[in-house]
């Protein structure tokens, strides 16, 4: 991927898990609402994510993972090397933080935390239900990210009556509520196919790129109430929204794709934050649960946000050294672990 439209998807990734962050900051049991203004708009940006992760999921398939082996490495390296630290900083934090200030939490979700973790770690927690990983409430989207990348590799690499039996396996495993959402994952997967066999001319790029941009925010910010439902066929946050959403972001990706907006002279500086979004997202919650059981009580809310941001800014930067900073590793130990494939395997056509 050029250098540009890698530039472009850093500052979409870096501008989802800023506002997924802020809102969650704003919480008023977190900082007793600092910044309230942008505590409703986490729910679009983490459409903005799986549009994301559809379209640079297919990249890599197409470009660099072209065996299932490879892309199983590589997915379960990148999605283990934060997602079981994030589980162990989650129960040390929560356990921390309710000691002290159990006001603070729901403690309806700090029960049977063993069972929660394990559903975690397999990515079971929205299979039929809507489970949640303790206080880190944004880990929901991760059994819907592995699923998609379940079902996609099944769908790219298999063929015959095990693509059949895997896409059934993997339906059935993940429930209706993840299917549910798959055509927004979906669009940026082929949002990057189109890109490929599709070509704009730079003046069509222009005008798709701003309108669907200025449709994109305009929705974002329509699409500020998502429904909380228990219901088995849907996700827990839901707004049929998102659908129109997803579909103006990955059109929007698709006419960047076409366009030089002079960001690759800033790759460098750009990835390097957005290397670390992953780190931020599942790591944020927790931390800010934990820092706000032990700030002041009388601090004012803008006292409390700032030191919160600093203090969980500071910490996940840190981890992200350690974390995400080090997938090469987990995925390296990962094929050690699978073995080597068969010289002669091929992807399916």
């Amino acid at each position: 991927m050029n250098k540009e439209l890698s530039t472009y998807l850093d500052l979409l990734r870096i501008g989802a898990a800023a506002a997924v962050f802020l809102g969650h900051l704003s919480w008023m049991a977190v900082s007793g609402g600092f910044l309230w203004q942008a505590q409703p708009y986490g729910h679009s940006a983490v459409m903005v994510f799986f549009v994301l992760s559809g379209f640079v999921i297919s990249y890599a398939a197409d470009i660099k993972e072209r065996t299932l082996f490879d892309f199983s490495v590589a997915r379960l390296g990148r999605l283990y090397s934060v997602v079981l630290p994030a589980l162990l900083l989650t129960l040390v934090c929560d356990q921390i933080g309710t000691s002290h200030n159990p006001g603070l939490y729901d403690m309806e979700r700090q029960t049977d935390a063993a069972w929660r973790l394990l559903l975690g770690a397999l990515f079971l927690t929205q299979s039929w239900g809507h489970l949640s990983l303790l206080s880190n409430e944004p880990y929901w989207s991760l059994p819907y990210e592995f699923w998609y990348y379940a079902i996609f590799a099944a769908i790219l690499f298999l063929k015959g009556w095990a693509r059949i039996a895997a896409l059934v396996a993997c339906c059935a495993l993940a429930g209706p509520a993840i299917l549910l959402m798959s055509p927004i994952w979906a669009a940026g997967a082929l949002a990057y196919r189109l890109s490929k066999r599709v070509s704009l001319g730079k003046q069509a790029a222009w005008w798709i790129w701003t309108l669907t941009g200025i449709a994109a925010v305009a929705l974002a910010l329509k699409n500020d109430a998502p429904v909380t439902t228990s219901s088995l066929f849907f996700p827990a946050i839901f707004s049929w929204l998102d659908f129109p959403l997803g579909a103006l972001v990955a059109a929007n990706i698709y006419a960047a794709s076409f366009l030089n907006f002079g960001l690759a002279r800033f790759h460098g500086r750009v990835a390097k934050p957005a290397g670390m979004t992953f780190a931020l997202y599942l790591f944020h919650l927790p931390l800010l649960h934990l820092a706000a059981a032990y700030l002041p009580a009388d601090w004012t809310a803008p006292m409390r946000g700032v030191a919160q941001a600093v203090l969980v800014l500071t910490a996940v930067y840190l981890l992200s050294f350690v974390t995400e900073g080090q997938k090469h590793r987990w995925r390296g130990v990962l094929r050690r672990l699978l073995g080597a494939p068969a010289e002669n395997e091929k992807p399916a056509a």
